[in-house]
């Protein structure tokens, strides 16, 4: 008879919702108000040496030393000595400055932004993604980095692959195009296909 050993299986990785690298008077400040204010688990991970993008789980990993110490929904980061690949394992390009940046979902970045007050604005980002139920947050395919709510954009990264087997999708402009024509909609007119 066999007997499974107690750590056997694979190690459980806790999930947060906002991950905070780096260590400033700003994290910790906006770790707290995210505690607080909007009731979410964050996890500041001071010894994170990278922080990776999964593109299966739409989750960031956090890695320290030792092996992936946490994942999150959210990373704030406040810190150039940590290596970040985003989507694809892009690595961040850290001389862009902006609050959000393309290709790295929901990623927050606290010292490379233009805000006056950095911290209030992550925290009314993330109140304003809550009550509106959006999941993600990213620059527009445009910008490579954004302070600008105008330049952001909160759809689900998609992939083109999926949406070409019952006709593709402009996902700039959101509106549908019939298998096998070139532009319009399927009514032949440019009307929105999603509101």
């Amino acid at each position: 008879m066999f007997l499974a050993q107690p750590n056997s299986g694979p190690p459980c990785i806790p999930e947060f919702d906002v991950a905070v690298v780096g260590r400033s008077f700003a994290s910790l400040r906006t770790a707290e108000r995210l505690r607080r204010e909007l009731r979410l688990q964050v996890v500041e991970a001071h010894d994170a040496t990278t922080v990776r993008y999964d593109d299966v789980n739409h989750r960031w990993e956090i890695d320290t030393a030792d092996g992936v110490a946490a994942r999150a929904k959210f990373v704030l980061e406040t810190t150039e000595r940590i290596r970040i690949e985003g989507r694809r394992g892009l690595p961040l390009d850290h001389t862009d400055t902006g609050f959000v940046v393309r290709g790295f979902p929901n990623l927050l970045r606290l010292g490379n932004s233009g805000s006056v007050d950095p911290v209030g604005s992550v925290c009314r980002l993330v109140e304003h993604m809550r009550s509106n139920v959006l999941d993600y947050v990213e620059a527009r395919s445009g910008d490579a980095a954004t302070d600008s709510v105008d330049s952001m954009t909160f759809d689900r990264p998609v992939d083109r692959v999926h949406l070409r087997q019952r006709g593709s999708y402009d996902l700039s402009d959101r509106t549908r195009r019939a298998p096998g024509r070139a532009t319009g909609s399927p009514h032949g007119d440019r009307r929105p296909f999603l509101r």
